[in-house]
């Protein structure tokens, strides 16, 4: 039986447990890539630039069976529309990032019966699990999928410490402060304490997105550790 995982808060839950199963499993979109055309004069043929890709609708058809209907579909909508990552039971090495969740009409015939559409609007790629752990980012660490969007941990930061990636000065990332943890994340563009409190205008450096392959980090001044949570994203 294919089952929906959810993820709310870091916790991971299985929606089959609570009654709730998937009709069929539903088709997964292509991520659609935005193509900017421009018509140079005097060049053979149009000017292609890739502007990235556009996000995903998944919809997903829900089955439930329940003595208590009513009770059991207020709990689950909460954790549908609070939920952070799906994840579809015959692949569960990979998941999807949600950015909102839409639930439609609920259709119960009987008391004890019922379904419904749900609609979660996600990052267009898949992201695999595995790679929202930190690992160790000094020397050398790997990507395997078509992009990445590094969360960066920098721990015991003494002021006026940077790392530069592949030999690449314009690939510079510190801070001037010291902190015990720093995390510097270049999804949602924030560096932040470990607890929470924002050193963006202490960063040094620019946002980066890390391509296919082996990257390697050269650490100077204060850091005692860099770790990476590589995030990959899979066409």
């Amino acid at each position: 039986m294919q089952k929906l995982i959810v993820e709310v808060n870091e916790k991971m839950i299985d929606l089959s447990k609570l009654g709730f199963c998937i009709k069929e499993r539903p088709s997964i979109p292509t991520p659609e890539r935005v193509i900017e055309t421009i018509d140079i004069p005097g060049r053979d043929g149009d000017l292609h630039v890739e502007k990235g890709y556009k996000d995903i609708d998944i919809t997903v058809e829900l089955n439930f069976m329940d003595d208590h209907l009513k009770d059991r579909i207020r709990v689950v909508k909460e954790i549908l529309l609070d939920c952070d990552k799906i994840i579809f039971s015959d692949d569960q090495e990979f998941c999807y990032m949600v950015n909102f969740t839409k639930i439609g009409d609920i259709e119960n015939e009987v008391d004890f019966y019922g379904s419904f559409e749900v609609t979660f609007n996600c990052k267009p790629f898949s992201y695999k699990l595995s790679t929202f752990k930190f690992v160790s980012a000094i020397d050398s660490f790997r990507v395997d999928g078509y992009k990445s969007a590094p969360l960066f941990k920098i721990t015991n930061s003494q002021g006026d410490c940077y790392f530069i990636l592949d030999n690449d000065n314009s690939k510079k990332i510190g801070v001037n402060i010291r902190a015990s943890v720093v995390y510097v994340d270049c999804e949602n563009m924030t560096c932040r304490s470990d607890d929470g409190i924002n050193l963006l205008e202490y960063m040094v450096g620019d946002f980066i997105e890390l391509d296919k392959g082996i990257h390697r980090i050269t650490a100077y001044g204060g850091m005692s550790k860099v770790e990476v949570m590589t995030r990959e994203g899979w066409r």
